[in-house]
């Protein structure tokens, strides 16, 4: 029952790896969002803890350089399907979750002495909420959306099937290595994340859950 919930700033909240049955709490809540045209079975691949938001992450692989080319290897965190449940909402545990988040990952996946630097997310609600959470946008910073068109495929072009995609990746790595590594006196520090099919390391699910801190 909502009336039984903690508040948002209780100590009893930590950030945690859901188990796999917290996962299908997850992924089902998030379904109705993000599962498209797929059935709710196919878009999945009960333990007692209650799950009052979550968010998946997907190392970057990137690279960093100076103002004289001097590039290292860093980490970059993606951040996507960010969840409170409605039922769990107006109640501060978004901002509670995306805070402890923001300390946990830091540091996340940082192993073998690779620095995580930063990490991104897309907002469809808009700048202002994630910014004072400390995901400051970079100002100048816009999308592009293209509509599908109905035209006629060009007989002079092929098209990508998945197995070539990786082979593109590299290709692409190739090309923006040499752009990193070229002096660039008018920028103090760029950062790039580099192209790749798998984000590296894959997916991580966080959760804030409220209960026991066993689990995964």
């Amino acid at each position: 029952m909502t009336s039984q919930l903690p508040e948002s700033n209780s100590t009893t909240l930590h950030l945690c790896h859901p188990t796999p049955d917290e996962c299908v709490t997850i992924w089902t809540d998030i379904s109705a969002l993000w599962k498209d045209s797929l059935t709710l079975p196919v878009f999945l691949p009960s333990n007692h803890r209650r799950i009052l938001a979550s968010y998946e992450s997907f190392r970057k692989g990137s690279l960093q350089s100076d103002q004289d080319g001097n590039t290292k290897e860093v980490i970059i965190h993606g951040i996507a399907s960010v969840l409170c449940a409605p039922q769990y909402r107006r109640r501060g545990y978004a901002g509670r979750h995306m805070a402890e988040m923001a300390k946990a990952l830091r540091s996340w996946q940082a192993d073998g002495g690779t620095p995580v630097i930063g990490s991104i997310l897309y907002s469809d609600i808009g700048k202002e909420y994630y910014a004072k959470l400390g995901w400051r946008p970079n100002q100048p910073n816009f999308h592009f959306e293209f509509p599908p068109g109905d035209v006629e495929w060009p007989s002079s072009v092929n098209p990508v099937a998945a197995d070539e995609i990786a082979d593109l990746c590299h290709r692409d790595e190739i090309m923006i290595r040499a752009a990193m590594s070229a002096p660039e006196p008018s920028v103090k520090t760029r950062a790039v994340i580099l192209p790749d099919v798998d984000h590296r390391s894959g997916k991580d699910l966080g959760a804030l859950g409220a209960g026991s801190k066993t689990g995964r």
